[in-house]
């Protein structure tokens, strides 16, 4: 299971994940982002993976992607903070 919340102000947005970043959660994932693209025009964008417990493969490639495109990613905790090095 993974929720994703999504919270924005005038200067940021931030997609806030809790659960397990794995298979199709993975497209879930995606789909919150796209359905938002038009949203995220000139703001800054953060993805909290503070309340992720795992990830799989698939999920490391999306927040690849998601660091291409210009976003932050925040982290609390050593695993986290240990895969998101690895990327």
């Amino acid at each position: 299971m993974l929720r994703i919340s999504v919270e924005q102000d005038c200067n940021a947005l931030s997609f806030v994940l809790e659960g397990r970043l794995v298979g199709p959660w993975v497209d879930e994932l995606r789909t919150v982002w796209q359905d938002r693209a038009g949203a995220r025009e000139g703001l800054l964008l953060t993805v909290d993976l503070c309340g992720l417990t795992a990830m799989d493969t698939g999920g490391q490639h999306f927040l690849d992607e998601l660091l291409q495109l210009g976003a932050t990613l925040r982290c609390s905790d050593v695993m986290n903070q240990y895969l998101v090095e690895q990327m």
